[in-house]
């Protein structure tokens, strides 16, 4: 079966299809589905760039339309980045499928176990950033439809639901109009941000669960040599193995690199346009108080790129977690013993001296995704989002 059709895969296959963004697909759907997306996306952003644009000396007015903008502008980014790099994705890709092939057993096992936890975790990722999205745009329809179903002295959606220029009074005057657009546009850019890291996010399983095959290898491969009596045809034969179990070692620690080398831009970018949209948000917040419908919008959105935030951190943590197991493993054997080669002390030495460096995913080399980082992140972004409220 491939790997790719099944449970753990499908979901990122699907959605990426949908975007044109699935290294498998033919060039020509690629690129007729990438423009389909670029086009729809164009027409909310260029009527808010021009909103943007004339309202750039009202502070308050400007400050609110700042966080719709940055997410087109991230969703931007990430689907033009993605593009370029399909050729890096591809070879992840590739890698993981070949792992999926070779490996048997309990190795295999272990393969199957790291991309279902994966897996769950993507599954409470999409449903809450549909919930989060669909919140976000669908709540001024609400608020709409109740005005028009049990009308009050003064309309429950004071302003528009989003700050946005067509240029065509008949769409401009129209706020059903503005809304079903806007829930149209954000489902499908929400669909492709999904998509894409939720296959990041699978990456970084992967890698996990070839650092624990090793640490796993290398711990039952020493035990069985102490336990066992063997002659000296069976020490070349373990030495033998234990290279193979080096060659996997070298050969997750080059994984980590490709998948770096495939995402470290984007996700310097990524922490940026969720950083800055995060302050904004608690902002506006305080700016809506009296608002319950602006309050909840605003919330929806700031608690989605919190979990956005700690979304892409927390693989970084898993990886540099894992991959410092195979040094505890190497310190934590008997490797001591006379039962085990020189030889084979000598490769426990080189693995102990590279396993002492955790390997990690960056944010363009200037930031190190992890739990450390991500709270550092919050904590910067509160500092703003309290001199904002300060000078208001």
């Amino acid at each position: 079966m491939d790997i790719f059709q099944s449970s753990y895969y499908i979901r990122c296959n699907r959605y990426l299809s949908f975007c044109g963004h699935w290294p498998y697909q033919s060039l020509r759907n690629r690129i007729r589905n990438f423009v389909l997306l670029m086009f729809l996306m164009s027409t909310i952003l260029i009527p808010q760039i021009i909103k943007f644009w004339q309202l750039r000396h009202n502070i308050h007015v400007f400050v609110a339309a700042l966080p719709s903008m940055l997410y087109y502008c991230a969703f931007l980014f990430k689907n033009s980045f993605s593009m370029l790099q399909s050729k890096e994705i591809k070879k992840v890709l590739e890698k993981i499928k070949s792992d999926f092939q070779r490996y048997k057993d309990e190795d295999l096992k272990i393969l199957h176990k790291y991309s279902g936890q994966a897996n769950k975790i993507n599954t409470f990722y999409t449903v809450y950033m549909f919930m989060a999205v669909g919140g976000y745009s669908m709540l001024p329809l609400t608020l709409h439809v109740m005005d028009i179903a049990l009308p009050k002295n003064e309309s429950r959606l004071p302003t528009k639901p989003r700050l946005i220029n067509y240029n065509i009074e008949a769409f401009d005057e129209n706020i059903f109009f503005i809304i079903i657009h806007g829930v149209i546009v954000d489902t499908a850019v929400i669909v492709f941000i999904i998509g894409f890291e939720t296959l990041c996010f699978s990456f970084s399983y992967h890698v996990c669960a070839l650092f624990v095959i090793v640490t796993n290898k290398i711990r039952d491969s020493i035990d069985e040599r102490i336990t066992s009596k063997h002659s000296e045809v069976d020490q070349d034969i373990f030495y033998r193995n234990f290279v193979k179990i080096v060659i996997m070692h070298k050969d997750a620690l080059d994984f980590v690199d490709t998948v770096e080398t495939a995402l470290s831009v984007l996700n310097l970018f990524a922490i940026g346009f969720a950083m800055m949209p995060l302050t904004i948000t608690g902002f506006e917040f305080i700016l809506s108080k009296g608002n319950v419908g602006e309050m909840a919008r605003w919330s929806l959105f700031a608690f989605g790129e919190i979990v956005h935030l700690f979304y892409y951190n927390w693989p970084g943590q898993k990886i540099r977690d894992h991959s410092l197991c195979v040094y505890q493993s190497c310190y934590a054997i008997e490797w001591y013993k006379e039962e085990i080669p020189d030889k084979c002390k000598k490769l426990l030495n080189l693995m102990m001296l590279r396993g002492q460096k955790p390997c990690s995913l960056t944010a363009g080399k200037v930031y190190i995704l992890g739990l450390e980082n991500f709270a550092a992140v919050m904590k910067v972004s509160m500092s703003y989002f309290t001199v904002l409220s300060s000078v208001m």
